[in-house]
């Protein structure tokens, strides 16, 4: 494909996957995603600690080893104060190097321990009273309610994840890779497209709609149909030049017949 003049950056190419955890496999965040009952809660940081991590962290990390200082504090905004001698520059280099190093190697929970202890920059309010309650619970065997034992269970875990995948969470949010899903990128165009068409989700069957599509729809089954259709038309729709589909799950002769009547035979190669 590099030959055929592909460019795979994220300024030229989408590469479009059908679900949020295939993708998160392929980003390297899939332990996040298993914290969270919903995608929009890490995905759109409606979740208080992603929101803080992308939002604030991230940009002061980077902007901090960069040595880009001015933007950093911006970034850090009302929360940061004045720099009245060398013994505050210090005390912010220091502290800042340590999130920065824990940032590199350590869990979430190393990040949030650190700024606990060195206030720079400050968690976030909201994020403090998380703190305080997870604090005076996290230690029960027996809850009184419900909600504080799936509290509990969900910073637990968010807590033993590797910062590492927060930073490639961030990565994908600011759209700084060349991935997506098919439903992420309806309206939207893109030099070159991949498209990766396998198993996931159990709605969608790409072998069985494709063979459909030769033998006819079975009765009662055009809902299916339809729905695998309407995806696979936007997933194919959005490049300006190239497009290349990848089939990850083996494909009849049926459905072959199918690809040799919508594509080249010459540009179709069976693996």
């Amino acid at each position: 494909m590099t030959a055929d003049g592909w460019e795979f950056s994220c300024e030229k190419t989408k590469i479009l996957m059908l679900t949020n955890s295939v993708l998160a496999r392929e980003q390297g965040y899939s332990n996040i995603t298993k914290v969270f009952d919903y995608p929009d809660d890490y995905l759109k940081m409606q979740d208080k600690y992603i929101d803080y991590f992308v939002n604030v962290i991230e940009p002061v990390s980077n902007l901090y080893s960069t040595k880009k200082y001015g933007e950093m504090l911006k970034a850090i905004g009302m929360r940061t104060p004045r720099l009245k001698n060398h013994k505050d520059k210090k005390l912010w280099n220091d502290s800042l190097n340590k999130l920065v190093s824990y940032r590199n190697g350590g869990t979430i929970e190393d990040i949030i321990e650190c700024l606990k202890e060195t206030q720079k920059p400050r968690l976030s309010a909201k994020i403090e009273e998380s703190e305080e309650r997870y604090h005076l619970l996290k230690d029960l065997t027996e809850f009184e309610d419900d909600a504080d034992k799936r509290f509990v269970s969900k910073i637990k875990a968010l807590k033993t994840v590797n910062y590492s995948e927060v930073i490639e969470l961030a990565k994908y949010i600011d759209d700084k890779t060349p991935f997506s899903t098919n439903h992420g990128v309806k309206g939207a165009e893109f030099e070159n497209v991949l498209v990766v068409c396998g198993r996931g989700w159990n709605k969608y069957n790409w072998n069985q709609f494709l063979s459909w599509e030769n033998e006819g729809v079975p009765v009662g089954k055009e809902d299916s149909f339809n729905r695998n259709r309407n995806l696979f038309y936007v997933s194919c729709s959005r490049p300006k030049k190239r497009l290349a589909v990848l089939f990850t799950q083996k494909l009849s002769d049926s459905a072959i017949t199918t690809l040799n009547k919508w594509f080249l035979p010459e540009n179709i190669f069976p693996i």
